[in-house]
């Protein structure tokens, strides 16, 4: 059986593992998903079981899906709130799931180290067209430069918004509910916690979960792995 058995890469914001796609659940990232097929095609699975296959596929923030297991992949995942990411999402059109534009993708060194890929993708790419929301850019500033968890009305105050006006924003211009990018933030602590070599309960504490299961659940949704499956390509 395939396991995920290749290595993990954090950036400041984004993700990358190149190596074997190995079982996973249907789940929904916050960020957007770029898939490249190392050999051969890859497949993915929407919540209604319909099927889309292709050597580099795009996967819009919050869609359910679930990755087929293949040989070699190369996974990219860009946090919503950057312009490479609302570029990338201009391209899509309307669509969940899309080939990624040839012109991108033929500029990408699937070999080449995670970080470069991502500049490769980055380079290719034309311009945003257009920033986010500055009250919500500033909200995001908040939330990434605390210490600690701010809870979002105060975040919203500092921002100068409404809590409620907060949340309808970063759904509309993020494409993904904000109480699910501050879980991703988390999670990408507990990643990198795990990448040191800590154990699952305290990846868990150092992200910020209440407990080992709290992290398994979280990671389950937003990734489709436990943390048992993903611990071994995280270090």
């Amino acid at each position: 059986m395939t396991e995920w058995q290749g290595a993990f890469h954090f950036g400041d914001y984004w993700a990358a593992y190149r190596g074997p796609a190995g079982d996973n659940e249907l789940h929904s990232h916050a960020t957007l998903q770029v898939t490249f097929a190392l050999v051969g095609d890859l497949r993915l699975t929407a919540r209604d079981g319909a099927t889309q296959s292709g050597r580099s596929l795009m996967v819009r923030p919050s869609t359910p899906h679930r990755l087929e297991r293949h040989e070699q992949v190369l996974l990219l995942l860009i946090e919503p709130q950057t312009p490479l990411c609302r570029s990338l999402l201009d391209m899509m059109g309307s669509a969940d799931i899309a080939d990624l534009p040839k012109s991108v993708a033929a500029e990408i060194d699937l070999g080449a180290p995670l970080t470069a890929c991502l500049d490769h993708v980055s380079a290719a790419t034309p311009p945003a067209p257009q920033a986010l929301d500055p009250r919500l850019q500033q909200a995001i500033d908040h939330l990434e430069s605390a210490a600690e968890e701010l809870p979002l009305a105060v975040v919203a105050k500092r921002s100068g918004l409404s809590e409620s006006r907060l949340r309808a924003l970063a759904t509309e211009e993020l494409q993904v509910p904000l109480s699910k990018w501050v879980l991703w933030r988390k999670l990408r602590r507990s990643a990198e916690e795990l990448a040191t070599g800590a154990d699952i309960a305290s990846a868990a504490l150092a992200g910020g979960f209440a407990d080992q299961a709290h992290f398994t659940r979280t990671m389950k949704r937003l990734i489709g792995l436990t943390p048992g499956m993903a611990a071994e390509p995280f270090r």
